[in-house]
């Protein structure tokens, strides 16, 4: 059997959540897990972009479910998972992406800013592993959850009530790992640094301090949703990955000054 033929049927069998799938990182995630032969449900607030993704996995041969659902309210993460192992049977990866924020300085963030973050982040991770556990727990399956080098870095200011989500969903990632492992469960925390159409945005406002920001990165680039950071995500849930648990992986070009 060739190379590509293993890599595409690397995940036969095995359905993941992917939330936050409509675009961005999730929506490459997701396109990199169909790829390798898993069925995919993509979560997010609107069904359009969601359907788009489910179009070209179903497109190129995969399986995807669309599930519009708002990871802030609790009845609908509920939702979402009942509405996958329905559909698929099984739930053997939960890849927690979504995180809503605004941007703020630590003296201008307003209670609705640390709302939102929290509501949105470990909250619904929180939320949503504790709904996918005795699944999970079935399969001896994957969580994945989404950290930020600026956990690690808080030198960029403007960012207090993100850094904070995101050093809690850290620490609830290691606890997940030590509780559940027992129970066959892995979780791993991943760090990525990709491409974007808000990054797009920042080099046309600012080209000066986004060559800044580019000289920190080794590989002088951030990474391609699809092809740099969803594969080794996926890679994550094969047998391949099976001792990998309560680590960080940083998928972020080689910044130094995070690690």
């Amino acid at each position: 059997m060739s190379e590509s033929a293993n890599q595409s049927s690397a995940l036969d069998g095995k359905v993941a959540i992917i939330t936050g799938g409509g675009a961005g990182i999730g929506r490459g995630v997701a396109k990199a897990f169909a790829a390798r032969g898993a069925a995919v449900a993509v979560i997010g607030r609107r069904i359009g972009p969601l359907e788009e993704v489910c179009a070209e996995i179903a497109a190129a041969g995969g399986n995807a479910l669309a599930v519009s659902a708002d990871v802030g309210i609790a009845a609908d993460v509920e939702r979402y998972v009942a509405n996958t192992v329905d559909h698929f049977g099984r739930l053997d990866v939960l890849v927690n992406n979504a995180q809503g924020y605004r941007h703020a300085f630590l003296v201008d963030a307003t209670d609705d800013d640390m709302d939102l973050v929290w509501r949105t982040g470990p909250l619904a991770s929180f939320r949503a592993m504790k709904a996918a556990y005795p699944h999970l727990k079935e399969t001896r399956g994957l969580i994945v959850n989404f950290g930020s080098g600026t956990q690690f870095d808080p030198s960029e200011k403007f960012h207090a009530t993100y850094n904070l989500a995101k050093g809690a969903i850290a620490n609830l990632t290691r606890s997940a790992a030590v509780e559940w492992g027992p129970d066959g469960i892995r979780a791993v925390l991943v760090l990525p640094a990709a491409d974007s159409d808000q990054l797009a945005a920042f080099r046309a406002r600012d080209p000066q301090k986004f060559g800044e920001m580019m000289s920190r990165v080794p590989l002088g680039r951030f990474g391609d949703a699809e092809h740099d950071i969803g594969p080794p995500i996926a890679w994550l849930a094969t047998e391949e990955a099976r001792f990998i648990t309560g680590s960080i992986l940083m998928l972020d070009g080689g910044q130094m000054q995070l690690r």
